[in-house]
C-alpha cells in the first residue's frame, strides 16, 4: 500500500508542466495482471493490467498505473502517459496516470 499512496501523492503533487509528456516513451519495470475483482467495482473491467514504469528523465523514480489499450505486456516494453482526471471531494484536481503502448 505504500507504493500506491506515493504514487497518489505524487501524481497529486505535479503541474501540468511537470507531467510525462503523452509523446514520452518510458519502459515498463514491473507488472501483474489482475484476474479477481478485489472489489466489486472492478468487477467488469477483468483482467486489467497493472504497470510500474521508470520515468525516462528520472529513471530512480516509478511510477504505478493501469495499461489501457490491452493486457499484452513485457518488461522494457514502451508506454506512453495518459493522465486521468478526478475531483476530490474538496475541488481538488488529481491526475492520475495510465498507460498505454507506445507505437
Amino acid at each position: 500500500m505504500k507504493l500506491i499512496t506515493v504514487t497518489i501523492a505524487l501524481a497529486v503533487a505535479m503541474t501540468s508542466e511537470s507531467l510525462p509528456s503523452a509523446q514520452a516513451r518510458t519502459p515498463v519495470y514491473s507488472y501483474t495482471v489482475a484476474h479477481y475483482a478485489a472489489n466489486k467495482a472492478l468487477a467488469d473491467s477483468l483482467p486489467y493490467t497493472v504497470v510500474l514504469v521508470s520515468l525516462d528523465d528520472a529513471p530512480q523514480i516509478r511510477v504505478i498505473g493501469n495499461l489501457i489499450g490491452g493486457t499484452e505486456v513485457q518488461i522494457g516494453m514502451p508506454v506512453v502517459a495518459e493522465w486521468d482526471e478526478h475531483t476530490a471531494d474538496d475541488g481538488t484536481t488529481i491526475l492520475l496516470p495510465q498507460w498505454r503502448p507506445a507505437t
